[in-house]
């Protein structure tokens, strides 16, 4: 470079960051698209934001694409009228020429490259994740432009041609005088209309309300006006234009509002996102060629007027409790309702639990865990198929269902169709009804998430007027609920309530839906359940709250309690509930991860309190009308099981990498990620350790009982024998099978071997079982089925790096964190239980685990598919 040169370069550095300052906000749009498809391409379509990318059809791509370069286009425009104003309006703005009368070939050429490679990259990025998503590998380029260029090119002449109608629109409208031809290479097109003004009056009061604040209005100089004439004012050009645009682009939001509804699958997810970007550039480019010349910060400005238009118009979120029928009975408790199972004198009770192949009567309680749409899936597709594999009297042998948030789901799903899974009458029937709950329960949400953020939560944010439009109940929440209720067979949520359940359960023998929720003032679990569940002592803040005892005069839909239970604030809000006007506190509710997030305290508790009411010593009360238990714990993540090592090698080295060279992203989303973490390890291990923590109270108490009817000596001598070797392993907190032993009213312990009843007490084993004339002992077990992959011993989306898969086919495969789920991720929820089903590469399934003695074992034998017949295909 000549040394000539150098001062000039210097000198317009500065410059060029001066301008770029003015113009920041507009270019917000431009910036933020870069970093979504950076996003987009650097996490593809496993992480958090990875099914963003995920656009199904060739509609959703043309509606991406068009948009996607309007928003280009705008950005463009609202940068190029802040650069011919600034000069006017900022007194140390560079003496730049912004004022050429035309647009040039050489910068129409360059502004449409810049508006193509900008405006292309989300789709282009698209076209790609979603095949790579799908089937796992990343698409060849001939594919993307078999699957996308067509609708890639049917965006770009959409988008084109908008732009021309625009630019036609606002010259006619306008007229020459107030329009600037270079914001758009189609202007040059009606350069010579000269339009008929339209809006000559408006630019006249705009003008005149506006004069006093530079770089908006401008004194119009005529050769025919007389000096003693009253000034006229008109907007500077560029700024009527700008209006007129933004004006056509709010008749377009409506236009979307009232046409596009959330359940519309044309429509990506990413449409309504890149709507709030348009929005909030405009917004700001705005606020930032008003308060810049204050030097005023614009940031701290807007949140502060959003604050308080937050306070004015009572800006929070709500969800609606309906009031209770004035001739509904009060809610029975657990006890209560399970007494209504005794099957009776001559075995009729149609309430009765069915016997399972050996005679006895198995009680079957779930508890599924949270994790989004994987949990929702995960859930519905365990449930439906124990069903399919064990027919109705695995099905009718559930009674209490206990969920928490996307669980909490699954769980909506598998209860709405309940009567129909149960009522089928053909194997046809079944699987439709089957596929029906499977379908509803991996069909995305996110598209109906954005929807009511970019109409419903938008606007109140910008407006004080949550009142009054749409409502003070509307939100993305209720967006959400709206979409889950279309996909039940009971599409009137308001006539679907928890207290609806309530009857299912007493005439038919459904299960009682427990959905876990928490508190948001206190941080307590609360159970959205149609009974009195579990017993409290008042006062105590640990203690979970229930429907029935917190409203009793109020229920709500099953749909609100599922959503209440999944409550995560990215995409459904913390809300708060409505009472018609009746003075009932208003606590706000989450998501039930936050407190518990497998459902499994909830089931212990129930299950404790329930056995009590069985155990008292009062001669005239009934024994229980089951025999045994059995808990299914349905996980979403398996949770990674690293090998230990104990030296370093490259795979320490590579981890190490990965963590130094995202640490902006750690730092970015780290706690949310840990979130999720917890979930898939500490929390599971806390369920585990409870379920442990109540087969340990209930052995202790058996041995307590032995101790009491004066056989301490035999079991000291058992000991010998090996005995307490099982005792250790049922007392070990991790245990993978619970098997727990209830004492008999008599407060005898008996053998579980064939002993005749003239056996004496030094005979028997306190856990061992003999024929005893009131009723067997009762065996409690648990059964978890956890998310995990063929080949694969256990891996959570964050932990690739340590573990060895056994198989190329999952190699790549994390699991979603969102509501929205690939083609892949739905293959690997169908891979994950065949893999169950068919106990691949050795690995033991959960169908052939041991669960429960039979008489003479020393360790539990009876596997479910020892206790249920199968289903007839």
């Amino acid at each position: 470079m000549p040394k000539s040169d150098i001062p000039r370069s210097v000198a317009f550095l500065p410059g060029l960051v001066h301008l770029a300052f003015f113009i920041r906000y507009a270019l917000l749009v431009p910036a933020a698209l870069v970093l979504l498809a950076f996003l987009g391409w650097q996490f593809r379509t496993n992480t958090i934001l990875g099914n963003v990318f995920l656009v199904d059809g060739q509609h959703q791509m043309f509606h991406l694409t068009w948009l996607s370069l309007v928003a280009v286009a705008l950005a463009m425009v609202e940068a190029r009228v802040t650069l011919l104003n600034a000069k006017d309006r900022f007194p140390d703005c560079p003496d730049w020429d912004f004022d050429g009368p035309s647009f040039t070939f050489a910068w129409s050429a360059m502004w449409i490259t810049l508006w193509l490679a900008i405006g292309l990259l989300i789709p282009l990025v698209c076209a790609w994740a979603t095949p790579y998503g799908n089937t796992g590998s990343a698409p060849s380029l001939v594919e993307i432009v078999e699957h996308s260029g067509l609708a890639v090119l049917g965006g770009v002449g959409a988008a084109a041609l908008l732009l021309i109608v625009a630019s036609g629109t606002a010259r006619f409208a306008i007229g020459h005088q107030l329009t600037a031809a270079e914001l758009l290479p189609s202007d040059a097109l009606f350069r010579r209309l000269v339009g008929t003004r339209v809006v000559a009056a408006l630019d006249g009061v705009a003008a005149h309300l506006l004069k006093a604040s530079t770089g908006y209005a401008e004194q119009v100089v005529d050769d025919t006006m007389h000096k003693d004439d009253p000034p006229i004012y008109r907007l500077r050009p560029g700024h009527a234009q700008l209006f007129f645009t933004l004006l056509l682009a709010l008749v377009g939001y409506a236009t979307v509002y009232f046409t596009v509804k959330p359940t519309n699958e044309m429509v990506p997810v990413l449409f309504y996102v890149i709507l709030i970007l348009i929005i909030a550039g405009v917004l700001l480019t705005a606020a930032a060629f008003c308060l810049d010349l204050y030097r005023l910060p614009v940031p701290i400005v807007l949140l502060t007027a959003g604050v308080l238009l937050s306070l004015a118009s009572r800006n929070d979120h709500y969800f609606n409790m309906q009031r209770r029928g004035a001739t509904s009975p009060e809610p029975p408790t657990l006890y209560d309702v399970v007494r209504q199972w005794q099957p009776g004198d001559d075995d009729q009770n149609p309430l009765a639990l069915p016997r399972s192949k050996d005679g006895k009567r198995t009680l079957v309680v779930v508890a599924a865990a949270g994790g989004g749409i994987q949990a929702t899936a995960w859930t519905a597709k365990v449930m439906t198929e124990l069903h399919r594999r064990y027919g109705i009297p695995f099905t009718r042998s559930v009674r209490l269902v206990s969920g928490v948030s996307g669980g909490s789901v699954g769980l909506m799903y598998y209860l709405d169709r309940y009567a129909e899974l149960t009522g089928a009458t053909s194997p046809a029937a079944t699987q439709a009804t089957i596929d029906t709950i499977n379908d509803s329960a991996r069909a995305s949400s996110l598209e109906a998430t954005a929807w009511g953020i970019a109409f419903y939560d938008l606007v109140p944010t910008i407006l004080p007027v949550r009142r009054v439009w749409p409502g003070l109940l509307r939100d993305r929440g209720s967006v959400l609920e709206d979409l889950w209720s279309s996909r039940l067979a009971h599409h009137d949520a308001s006539n679907y309530t928890m207290r609806r359940t309530l009857h299912d359960v007493e005439k038919s023998g459904a299960p009682i839906p427990v959905f876990n929720s928490t508190n948001g003032s206190t941080g307590a679990r609360f159970l959205w359940t149609p009974i009195r569940l579990i017993e409290r002592d008042n006062g105590r803040i640990c203690d979970p709250e229930e429907l029935v005892q917190a409203y009793p005069n109020w229920d709500l839909s099953v749909v609100s309690a599922a959503r209440l239970s999944a409550t995560f604030s990215y995409v459904a809000p913390i809300c708060r509930p409505v009472f018609d006007g009746e003075p009932y506190p208003r606590v706000p509710f989450a998501d039930g991860g936050y407190a518990e997030n497998e459902g499994i305290l909830t089931v212990i508790q129930a299950l404790t309190q329930l056995l009590s009411h069985f155990q008292t010593d009062d001669e005239d009360d009934q024994s229980p009308p089951f025999d045994r238990i059995l808990i299914v714990r349905i996980l979403p993540f398996a949770g990674a099981q690293p090998q230990p090592r104990t030296t370093y090698d490259a795979q320490d080295a590579a981890l190490e990498d990965q963590v130094s060279s995202s640490a902006w992203r750690r730092a970015l989303t780290g706690p949310l990620e840990l979130l999720t973490q917890v979930r898939e390890s500490s929390q599971s291990e806390r369920g585990e350790w409870e379920a442990a923590q109540m087969q340990a109270m209930l052995i202790a108490e058996v041995r307590r009982w032995a101790d009491r009817a004066g056989r301490r000596q035999a079991a000291q001598t058992d000991a010998a024998d090996g005995e307490h070797t099982t005792m250790r392993r049922w007392l070990e907190p991790f245990a993978v099978t619970h098997n727990l032993v209830r004492r008999q009213k008599t407060g005898e312990v008996t053998p579980l071997g064939s002993v005749p009843e003239s056996a004496t007490p030094t005979d028997a084993h306190p856990l061992r079982e003999r024929k005893h004339r009131y009723q067997p002992p009762l065996q409690i077990a648990s059964v978890k089925f956890a998310f995990t992959l063929p080949g694969h011993a256990g891996v959570s989306h964050a932990a690739k790096l340590v573990f060895k898969p056994t198989t190329e086919e999952w190699d790549d495969y994390f699991t979603p964190l969102s509501w929205k789920m690939n083609g892949r991720q739905k293959q690997a929820i169908d891979a994950a239980w065949t893999r169950i089903a068919e106990s691949h590469l050795g690995n033991l399934s959960p169908l052939d685990e041991p669960l429960f003695f039979t008489a003479g074992d020393e360790e539990p034998s009876l596997t479910l598919e020892d206790l249920f017949e199968h289903a007839a295909n």
